[in-house]
């Protein structure tokens, strides 16, 4: 339970949740980030900014998820 409080708190999470599904724990954090947002509808595709911001989206998921990893990592192993 503290490392899920500690990995809220690395991403500022406002709350989370989590829960045991099967064998699996499933953890769903409230962050005040919105992740990949629908893009405007006037801004057209050839629109550098919009890939951009997609791109920096997704790494900050990417980061969610390693972070995750890195704390739960040694806790699966048999």
């Amino acid at each position: 339970m503290q490392r899920l409080q500690q990995l809220a708190n690395v991403f500022n999470c406002i709350d989370f949740q989590a829960s045991l599904y099967q064998d699996k724990l499933l953890v769903l954090l409230n962050t005040s980030q919105d992740f990949l947002p629908p893009p405007p509808i006037a801004v057209p595709l050839s629109d550098g900014a919009a890939g951009y911001e997609f791109v920096v989206e997704v790494s900050a998921m990417y980061a969610l998820i390693e972070a995750l990893l890195a704390q739960f990592a040694h806790t699966s192993q048999p």
